[in-house]
């Protein structure tokens, strides 16, 4: 904003942004705004990342907590640390039933949750229970394809 109309001319200036990366945030957000959330409002009790990557390779090197013993979604900068931009293509009633799988997930766990997280905990979840995903692949007709 330019000096002299009337604004803070310091007010888009926060030094706490989260990262710019130009990805849109629609996708990003759940029940919350933005990228960042305060500490205050995320829960500690997790299962560990081993848990859900227990069939990976021995070269994973993520874990679920970080260097000051803090779970790692309390311990990031952003929703998008640590995290790759792939691109997810969805049908429009896939889309539809996200938006309520999201609400669920927040009525089961009792706090805002950030699409992202959920998507990858939905993931790691399916990727555990191969043939589960099998079955649907075989009902949508993905074998003549």
């Amino acid at each position: 904003m330019k000096e002299g109309t009337g604004g803070d001319p310091f007010g888009d200036d926060d030094p706490l942004d989260g990262d710019s990366s130009g990805e849109s945030g629609d996708a990003d957000s759940g029940g919350t705004d933005g990228d960042e959330r305060p500490v205050a409002a995320t829960s500690v009790s997790r299962e560990t990342e081993d848990d859900w990557t227990e069939r990976d390779s021995d070269d994973s090197t993520d874990n679920s907590r970080g260097d000051d013993g803090l779970p790692w979604a309390v311990e990031r900068n952003s929703v998008k640390s640590d995290r790759e931009m792939v691109q997810f293509y969805l049908r429009d009633f896939v889309q539809d039933r996200e938006s309520e799988f999201q609400r669920e997930i927040e009525t089961e766990t009792g706090y805002d949750t950030y699409l992202t997280d959920v998507r990858e905990a939905a993931y790691l979840v399916a990727m555990n229970h191969p043939e589960e995903v099998a079955e649907l692949l075989d009902e949508w007709g993905c074998e003549y394809v």
